[in-house]
């Protein structure tokens, strides 16, 4: 804990001979502000002796928004403030001087009275509309404006089923990306696109819209193990025809009338011990079945075979096997 705060001292210490102390005075005329009455704020930046940082373009941070005026001849800029996402509760809002990484300068703050009222946005959604598989992005464009303004720094969210959000651009748009989940069935789905927060200066706002998913073929690899007498270890991936992984789903492997059920995992693999069944005669070739039935997916049911010799039991022990995959013994 000392070392921290000797670090942190020596770190200020650097900082206070290297950089410039600086103060920034605000004024607002009113403090009522919406995003169609934009709030205008004069700022005055300064050295904390006094002296004007002028002529430079500074980078001015309000809640959610960055502004960046330039400072004239007696280091006074001015901020037209539309407030996006700043709670309507906010009965003052930080304004803050961020200096960029080549500026001589340290940052400062200061606040001023807000009265915030909220407005009621209008928000248009396009989708691709080509149909979507499992693995590909589902991608919306959504739009929000005000009275036909842009409205940037606004989160704004997509439920697929699960969600992501991202922030309008200058421009209004916010672009939005989610991979189709193996969850979801094939047909028409829903998507909702909209901002969802209460409470904040841009009022919320939703869509819907849908896309078709349709089914994606899958295909399953399937190898035995023969480390241990008595049981078989089969191991192996599902893949969408694609190539991409399947992760999460059941998958079935059965030697004759013993049927075991495990799931895949994260990376779309699987893999399972499984008993020899006492009735595999020694010496006979044990087929090995695995599927997927894709109950409840867009994906199609897929199923392979391997094969397992068993040869006959040697004394004093179990049953043991040769493994086969497809192509042959492994």
């Amino acid at each position: 804990a000392n070392t921290t705060r000797e670090i942190i001292a020596t770190q200020s210490q650097i900082q206070a001979n290297t950089f410039v102390e600086t103060r920034l005075t605000l004024s607002a005329p009113d403090a009522t502000a919406a995003f169609t009455d934009p709030l205008p704020i004069t700022g005055q930046l300064t050295t904390a002796n006094g002296t004007a940082v002028t002529n430079r373009s500074v980078r001015i941070r309000i809640f959610e928004r960055t502004y960046t005026p330039t400072t004239n001849r007696t280091g006074a800029f001015t901020i037209q403030y539309r407030p996006v996402a700043l709670p309507v509760t906010a009965t003052n809002t930080t304004v803050a001087y961020r200096p960029s990484v080549t500026a001589p300068y340290l940052g400062t703050e200061s606040t001023v009275p807000t009265n915030i009222t909220q407005v009621r946005p209008s928000l248009t959604t396009a989708v691709r509309e080509s149909p979507v598989q499992f693995g590909e992005r589902i991608q919306a464009t959504a739009r929000v404006t005000v009275a036909g303004r842009p409205v940037p720094s606004l989160p704004v969210t997509m439920r697929v089923p699960g969600r992501t959000t991202n922030r309008t651009a200058a421009n209004g748009t916010a672009q939005l990306r989610r991979r189709v989940p193996a969850s979801i069935p094939t047909g028409r789905l829903e998507i909702t696109v909209g901002h969802e927060r209460q409470g904040l200066a841009v009022g919320p706002v939703q869509t819907t819209t849908e896309v078709r998913v349709a089914p994606a073929a899958t295909t399953l690899t399937a190898a035995a193990d023969t480390a241990a007498t008595e049981t078989i270890t089969v191991a192996g991936t599902l893949r969408a025809s694609t190539g991409t992984p399947v992760p999460n789903q059941p998958v079935t492997i059965a030697i004759g009338e013993t049927v075991t059920t495990t799931v895949t995992s994260t990376t779309g693999t699987y893999r399972q011990r499984v008993t020899i069944p006492e009735t595999a005669p020694n010496g006979s070739v044990a087929t090995i079945t695995v599927r997927f039935g894709g109950s409840g997916t867009s994906l199609e049911p897929t199923q392979t075979t391997t094969q397992a010799s068993v040869p006959q039991a040697s004394s004093g022990s179990g049953p043991s096997i040769s493994a086969f995959t497809q192509d042959g013994i492994i």
